[in-house]
């Protein structure tokens, strides 16, 4: 998390058939735009006008919270587009395997959309009374090892 408050996580994104994701090796490497983007980043809108205006790169997916704006957005980042997501938005239309939840959004380790109900059901069960505890103790550990990075952060820093 910056000293501005920004957060940023990252997962490898597959591209799903008609989406038109695209990558290149020339341009700025995703991860010094993520860098670059929680540093000097002070909002969502900043966020979102950093990773418009990058010479991007890779296909992943992204996360960002902030603290200035108390709120998140997902973003599908590839080298010829942006697309932002929120709780009331996603890839696909939510489903059984991903719930729409107001002040949740997430994405799976599987290849998105993922039809794979373990991380939404876990959420789903426990709406409302979510914990950093919970995400690290129980939804992290239905995962294997070895392929999940499970970071809790808390900006409003209580």
């Amino acid at each position: 998390m910056s000293k501005n408050g920004i957060t940023a996580g990252e997962k490898v994104y597959y591209d799903i058939s008609d989406a038109g994701a695209k990558k290149t090796y020339r341009g700025q490497p995703w991860m010094w735009v993520l860098r670059d983007t929680v540093q000097f980043s002070k909002n969502l809108a900043d966020v979102e006008e950093r990773l418009n205006a990058a010479k991007r790169t890779m296909m992943i997916h992204t996360g960002w919270g902030s603290a200035a704006d108390n709120s998140f957005r997902g973003a599908d980042y590839s080298k010829n587009w942006v697309k932002f997501y929120d709780d009331k938005s996603w890839i696909s239309d939510f489903n059984d395997a991903h719930p729409q939840m107001d002040g949740i959004f997430f994405y799976d380790k599987f290849v998105q959309p993922s039809y794979n109900q373990c991380l939404g059901s876990i959420l789903e069960e426990n709406y409302g009374k979510i914990t950093p505890e919970l995400i690290y103790r129980d939804a992290a550990g239905y995962h294997a090892t070895g392929d999940t990075q499970v970071v809790v952060m808390d900006p409003a820093g209580e």
